[in-house]
C-alpha cells in the first residue's frame, strides 16, 4: 500500500503553493487544475476529472479534457466519469478523440457507485448520489488505491471562514456553506475513519479546517523537507 498522496483542487489558495516542492510525492490533480500556469511542474501521478457528461455540458467538458490532456505526462492515470466514454470515442470536440490515444492505456472510468472494474470500495465515500462531487470521488479514489494519508491542497470549501473562488476566472467569492456541503465533508471523514485513513487539510494563516485535520504551511514544509 502507498503511504501518502497530495490532492490538488482549484481553490484560489492554490496560488500560494509552490508546486515544485511536491516533485518526490504522489500527487493527484482534480477538475480544472490543469489550467494553472505551473501545472506541469507537479507532474501528477493521477488526475480526477469526474464530472458527468451530457448533451448540454458535452462541449464544455470536452474543452476541459482537452486542456487536461495537454498538461499530462504519459505516466498519469486519468479517472473520468463513465458518462464521458461515448463522447471521447465518438465526438471530436476540441480534438479529444485524437488526444485520447496518448492516454488510452492509462484512462479509467468510474460510475456513480464504484469503479467499473469491481474495486471492493465505493468510489464516492459511501455518500448518497445527490452528494457526489469531485471531492468525494478524488478522495474515494485515493483510498481505493491504498493511500493511508491524504493531504488536501486548495480545498477551500472545507475551510473557515468561507472565502471560496477558483484560481482562474472570476474574482467573486462564495462566503457561505450550504447544509449539503457540511454533510459531504462529514460523510467523507466518517468513511476515512472507517478505512483508518487520515485526511489533512492545508490552511493559510487565519483559516481553520472544521472537518479534516488541520495542517499549516510550516508543518507541510517539514513533511516535504523543503
Amino acid at each position: 500500500f502507498f503511504e501518502r498522496i497530495f490532492i490538488f483542487y482549484s481553490g484560489s489558495s492554490i496560488l500560494n503553493v509552490n508546486f515544485t516542492a511536491f516533485k518526490n510525492e504522489y500527487v493527484m490533480g482534480a477538475n480544472l487544475l490543469a489550467l494553472h500556469n505551473n501545472f506541469k511542474e507537479l507532474d501528477v501521478d493521477f488526475y480526477a476529472y469526474t464530472g458527468s457528461w451530457n448533451y448540454s455540458l458535452g462541449k464544455y467538458m470536452a474543452w476541459g479534457l482537452h486542456e487536461i490532456y495537454d498538461g499530462l505526462s504519459h505516466k498519469t492515470k486519468l479517472f473520468l466519469n463513465s458518462s464521458s466514454y461515448y463522447w471521447i470515442n465518438n465526438l471530436n470536440y476540441c480534438g479529444i478523440v485524437d488526444d485520447r490515444e496518448k492516454f488510452k492505456k492509462n484512462t479509467y472510468f468510474i460510475n456513480n457507485k464504484s469503479f467499473i472494474l469491481d474495486s471492493g470500495n465505493d468510489v464516492n465515500c459511501n455518500l448518497p448520489k445527490n452528494l457526489h462531487g469531485v471531492v468525494s470521488r478524488s478522495i474515494g479514489i485515493a483510498i481505493d488505491l491504498g493511500f493511508k494519508e491524504i493531504y488536501l491542497i486548495g480545498s477551500d470549501y472545507s475551510k473557515d471562514p468561507i472565502r471560496v473562488g477558483h484560481f482562474y476566472g472570476t474574482t467573486d467569492f462564495t462566503t457561505s456553506r450550504d447544509e449539503y456541503e457540511t454533510e459531504i465533508y462529514e460523510g467523507i471523514q466518517k468513511f476515512a475513519d472507517d478505512k483508518k485513513v487520515s485526511i489533512f487539510n492545508l490552511v493559510d494563516e487565519g483559516f481553520s479546517s472544521p472537518f479534516f485535520k488541520e495542517i499549516n504551511k510550516s508543518a507541510l514544509d517539514k513533511i516535504l523537507k523543503v
